[in-house]
């Protein structure tokens, strides 16, 4: 079952870059700062839509280790 701190992105339709998603959730939905958050899953749904994805998790990962990146596509 996820937790409130699970979230899914899908990419199909979106013209947001997954960096600002990631900054947005940061502070409005989890309402801290990713480093003291227990383990989050991020899912990217159809990320091949996005030219920016590995960027993103190369930056991100290695900063917080308590993020789970998922990524999927068609």
């Amino acid at each position: 079952m996820p937790s409130r701190e699970d979230t899914v992105f899908l990419f199909d339709e979106v013209t947001v870059k997954p960096k600002d998603l990631l900054r947005f959730y940061e502070r409005n939905i989890l309402r801290k700062p990713f480093e003291r958050a227990d383990r989050v899953y991020i899912f990217f749904d159809e990320a091949q839509y996005v030219d920016s994805w590995p960027s993103v998790v190369k930056q991100f990962y290695p900063l917080y280790r308590n993020l789970k990146f998922i990524l999927s596509g068609s």
